[in-house]
């Protein structure tokens, strides 16, 4: 709330206290609750945003105020230079601010809108700060129970004058998908297809701080973000419409 009504610009916020209030388990999804801003899901996680209604091509993510890209892969998607939001998690993300009109001080590229990603800092929190986390989750398609582990630990000096922070997360867990598609490459054929994804992630953070003078402040940042997806589809083509002298075929 401060940081919107303190703000010149058109500018929606999510604190980490926020989201925690919620099970989102990436970034994505945690800015699909601000208004205005629309989250295109890949694989039952939130992957790209769009600010009002413009293609998620046209929203500049940035890192900590650095510019931030993931390439796409080869499942019918075009390749391009937009941030895949599934790969950070959110418990590693300190805060975020969506601008959704444009001021000096921002990089220019963000035509939709801009997305700033903050980490959390060691010179921010209290000395010897600890969290740990444990999630588990399963569905009505998948019994299999996917587990979820994240954690952070941040120390400072009693001076307030240099700090380090480390924090990662794992999580694996399967995406199922089934049912009855088409398939156009023939003609009246109908597909039961099961679709299964093997997803797993893992992410470290670690940050560094030292701040001689309150004028200087001097930081390293390192984050790490992996994503394994593997993936098994299976489809049987059932071919209908055929002549009463041709037998169907079942592939």
């Amino acid at each position: 709330v401060d940081i919107k009504r303190n703000s010149t610009a058109v500018v929606d916020a999510v604190s980490a206290e926020d989201v925690g209030k919620f099970p989102d388990s990436d970034v994505g999804e945690s800015l699909g609750r601000i208004p205005g801003v629309t989250v295109g899901r890949a694989f039952g996680q939130g992957a790209s945003v769009s600010i009002r209604g413009a293609a998620p091509q046209m929203t500049l993510t940035q890192l900590n105020g650095q510019n931030v890209a993931s390439t796409g892969w080869y499942d019918q998607q075009a390749i391009d230079r937009s941030f895949n939001y599934s790969l950070l998690p959110s418990q590693l993300v300190g805060g975020m601010e969506v601008y959704k009109s444009s001021q000096a001080d921002l990089n220019e590229g963000g035509i939709g809108g801009t997305v700033i990603v903050k980490t959390r800092k060691p010179l921010d929190m209290e000395a010897n700060s600890v969290h740990v986390g444990l999630k588990a989750r399963s569905g009505t398609i998948s019994d299999d129970v996917s587990p979820e582990i994240s954690g952070l630990y941040s120390w400072k000096n009693d001076e307030e004058t240099f700090g380090i922070l480390v924090a990662g997360a794992a999580e694996n867990f399967d995406y199922v998908r089934r049912g009855t598609e088409a398939d156009y490459r023939w003609s009246e054929d109908v597909s039961p297809t099961t679709f299964i994804q093997e997803r797993e992630r893992t992410a470290l953070d670690v940050t560094a701080q030292w701040a001689p003078t309150e004028q200087l402040k001097i930081g390293l940042h390192a984050l790490s973000l992996d994503l394994k997806a593997n993936n098994t589809n299976t489809s049987t083509y059932i071919f209908t419409g055929m002549d009463k002298s041709t037998s169907n075929y079942v592939c």
